[in-house]
């Protein structure tokens, strides 16, 4: 059985502007302005009055998960425009004191596990890090950035071939977005 059709909205809150140039959705708010490409020719997405409409008539198991995650990130371009998203590191060591510097966009880890070499991530410009002792903090407006940026800085210092419940070094994430993690 096929639905006739489907349809989502996203309220649009005062502050918030709104603006699709054909398949490119611009949102504007006080934090600045994010921008991305919905491209799929089934989803039909338009704005009327304060909404964002999301819909496709008789869609398929598929359209509809597109549908959902359109809506999504759409709610999360919102979020990001009026709060922006957080995300907080912890550098956890035990065996070797370890040394976190961001200078002119890269971040570097000394003296990971007695390294000679340090280790290096550049990170996106979209991304404001701030280190604090053992507190690495992130910020920025696009969910999908500071995340990737978070799991990127938490997989540099990953330990292979070693017993986890020894062997604790490293950094880790504590908080997303002020939500702490288990």
């Amino acid at each position: 059985m096929r639905l006739e059709e489907i349809k989502t909205e996203v309220e649009i809150p005062e502050g918030v502007q709104i603006t699709q140039n054909g398949i490119e959705l611009t949102v504007k708010g006080s934090r600045g302005e994010l921008k991305r490409i919905f491209e799929n020719p089934r989803v039909e997405i338009k704005i009327e009055g304060n909404k964002v409409l999301i819909s496709r008539s008789k869609p398929s198991r598929r359209d509809k998960a597109i549908i959902f995650t359109y809506r999504t990130h759409i709610r999360n371009m919102i979020e990001g425009v009026t709060n922006g998203f957080k995300y907080e590191l912890k550098v956890c060591s035990t065996h070797f004191p370890m040394n976190v510097a961001f200078n002119n966009g890269t971040l570097t880890v000394k003296n990971f596990y007695g390294e000679k070499a340090a280790r290096t991530l550049v990170v996106d410009a979209n991304v404001k890090v701030n280190v604090k002792d053992k507190i690495i903090e992130l910020e920025s407006n696009n969910k999908e950035t500071a995340g990737m940026v978070a799991s990127n800085i938490e997989q540099m210092t990953r330990i292979t071939n070693r017993d986890r419940r020894i062997f604790q070094d490293g950094i880790f994430i504590i908080s997303k977005s002020g939500k702490a993690i288990k």
